[in-house]
């Protein structure tokens, strides 16, 4: 990235990065039809979408220092989506703080109240 492909000048890491895609392609090459196998993530698929934004992050700033990334105060709606809708991995800036298991499981507990879900600790389930 700091070159033109055609103007890296020789160096021990150009090297081995040499090697190692050399390397890899061997690997690919040698996989042959094998590497287009599709995987998809099983069960049922319920994706959360984010849908509007209650506020600005947990400090109440625009652009907070503290939060980065963090889209905190967003609001999501859950959808049902196909299992080979997921075949490619999308990278966002909040991709790694969105999924955070704490921030998954509020998101969850907030959608559950939001359907009339009780999502206490201990409570009975309904009979």
């Amino acid at each position: 990235m700091l070159y033109a492909p055609d103007c890296v000048p020789d160096s021990d890491f150009a090297r081995q990065l040499q090697r190692f895609e050399s390397m890899q392609q061997e690997r690919r090459s040698s996989r042959g039809l094998a590497r287009s196998i599709c995987l998809f993530p099983p069960g049922k698929i319920t994706h959360l979408v984010k849908t509007g934004q209650s506020k600005k992050c947990l400090h109440g700033c625009v652009g907070c220092i503290t939060c980065g990334a963090s889209n905190a105060g967003s609001e999501y709606t859950p959808i049902q989506k196909e299992n080979d809708d997921f075949n490619e991995i999308e990278i966002s800036p909040t991709l790694w703080t969105d999924h955070f298991p704490n921030r998954v499981c509020n998101e969850l507990e907030r959608i559950a109240e939001r359907f009339g879900i009780d999502t206490t600790l201990g409570s009975p389930p309904d009979g």
